[in-house]
């Protein structure tokens, strides 16, 4: 049964990367969209996006700590758990 913790582990931090590139992809046709629409419009639009492209970034940077180790394993259990959720959010 200890073989399967880290298991699950693997299994989470996959479906966490896959989350964080199908989010890459909405982000990308958000942003093609909006640049078709008129000024005052695409404006805010393109600003909301930045801020998402910076949250997710900073997503991809925990998960990169997760995955490398740096964390220690109590805020690293606690990133897994929350993470998908953050993600899909």
């Amino acid at each position: 049964m200890a073989d399967a913790l880290p298991e699950q582990k693997k299994q989470k931090v996959s479906e966490i990367k896959t989350g964080i590139d199908e989010a890459e992809a909405l982000i990308r046709k958000m942003d093609l969209e909006a640049r078709s629409l008129q000024p005052n419009i695409k404006g805010v639009l393109l600003a909301k996006l930045r801020e998402y492209k910076s949250d997710l970034n900073n997503l991809k940077s925990e998960i990169k700590k997760i995955v490398s180790g740096n964390l220690n394993p109590s805020a690293r259990d606690e990133l897994l758990e929350s993470g998908m959720a953050d993600a899909m959010t």
